[in-house]
């Protein structure tokens, strides 16, 4: 019972601290305004490393298939124009990734 009060007690003081972080973080001015843009460039990674251990080909299975995908890391970028301090038009792209197939 005494582990179930201190839970309540510390989810509540967590609470408290968050909406206070939030008031305090709403005060101050914004990061971004009307008319500013802001460009983004990143490495993403590409998690596509899979394993095909049969395959069939018009309904029979292939002898010995062994499919396999790796993962690979590429280029992107976004574009944002804000339309107001809290919205932003955002536009994402990058080049495909490439993955190695065997």
């Amino acid at each position: 019972m005494k582990n179930k009060i201190n839970s309540h007690v510390s989810l509540v003081a967590f609470l408290l601290l968050s909406f206070a972080a939030s008031l305090a973080n709403a005060q101050s001015e914004p990061d971004y305004s009307r008319g500013d843009w802001v460009i983004g460039l990143n490495a993403t990674r590409v998690l596509t490393d899979e394993d095909l251990r049969s395959a069939s080909a018009g309904g029979a299975p292939v002898p010995n298939a062994n499919l396999s995908i790796n993962n690979d890391t590429t280029v992107s970028f976004d574009v944002s124009y804000f339309l107001s301090s809290q919205l932003a038009f955002n536009i994402f792209g990058g080049i495909p990734a490439s993955p190695d197939f065997s």
